[in-house]
């Protein structure tokens, strides 16, 4: 398959095939897949192979298994197969879900070696990562999804329930665009950073929101009178959306660029820098228009608070 076609899958087609085969055929590589009590398992290896064109995947399996960035419910979908090699000689090889291939792929370093393919898929997935969150939880949704296998049905319930909410359209196109950016960041983050502590994420995100707005995640809670399990940024207003997104992207292309691993406290770095970049511009923009962003309240009254 040529490299300058984009990777698409047609929801509406007669295509019977798990997606993961589907991959597999686009871009001829082999897949091996067995039946298990657990569902379809597919050959880990082969699919890092396959979609990364890197020749050790056993190298690249072994250090994202070190990386503590693997929970333990993927873990739980991962089981062994015995594969006969080229020798005659017996393996006792690693197969997964195909969420656990899924969480790989996201997590893989896109490089020149790799081509378009690898780069494709994970932009498919930070998409698909939208749809997913709403159709978990959204049940008029997923009814409607299981019936007609229509994923536009998830970006129309996610449309209801901001709407629902009060929130006009510019607010949610602002909404949906920032979770896709969200999930690049946290995908770049996450390749960027071999051995990363368990609060990599949320130590990322709380470098994003104090470079950008002076705020941890738990003042911006307080600030928007959010309860401690809300997600902040849908209470965001929605120039507080534009600018977060944008420091994410920058941090995004920041770690994208780093031709080597690094630590977790040089990646912290980087996110700190991308988001004081971006301070600037949000805190002129905050004058400009005498509103707190993040809040969307008079500049004078937030004070007197």
């Amino acid at each position: 398959m040529s490299d300058n076609v984009p990777f698409q899958v047609n929801m509406n087609s007669n295509e019977k095939r798990p997606l993961p085969l589907i991959v597999a055929m686009q871009w001829n590589f082999i897949l091996d897949s067995r039946s298990h009590d657990k569902g379809s398992m597919y050959n880990i290896q082969e699919w890092i192979k396959g979609i990364s064109s890197n020749q050790n995947p056993s190298r690249v399996w072994s250090d994202l298994k070190r990386s503590n960035i693997i929970h333990d419910e993927l873990y739980d979908s991962i089981v062994k197969f015995s594969v006969k090699g080229i020798n005659n000689k017996t393996y006792q090889v690693e197969f997964g879900t195909d969420e656990v291939l899924y969480f790989i792929a996201a997590h893989l370093r896109v490089t020149s070696q790799s081509g378009k393919a690898l780069e494709q898929i994970k932009e498919y997935l930070a998409k698909a990562g939208v749809l997913v969150d709403v159709l978990r939880r959204d049940s008029v949704a997923r009814t409607k999804v299981a019936a007609t296998g229509d994923p536009e049905a998830l970006i129309g319930a996610a449309i209801d329930q901001y709407r629902k909410a009060g929130r006009d359209d510019r607010w949610i196109q602002a909404r949906i665009e920032g979770v896709v950016t969200r999930k690049q960041f946290t995908s770049a983050l996450s390749t960027a950073v071999r051995y990363a502590s368990p609060y990599l994420f949320s130590t990322g995100t709380n470098k994003i929101y104090k470079g950008l707005w002076d705020r941890t995640t738990a003042q911006l809670r307080g600030d928007l009178n959010l309860k401690p399990k809300d997600n902040v940024r849908d209470g965001f207003g929605e120039f507080a959306l534009i600018y977060t997104r944008l420091a994410e992207k920058v941090a995004t292309t920041r770690l994208e660029g780093e031709d080597e691993y690094v630590s977790e406290k040089v990646a912290m770095e980087i996110i700190h820098e991308a988001a004081r970049l971006i301070y600037k511009q949000a805190q002129e923009t905050s004058q400009a228009l005498g509103i707190d962003l993040v809040t969307e309240r008079p500049l004078l009254q937030n004070r007197n608070e």
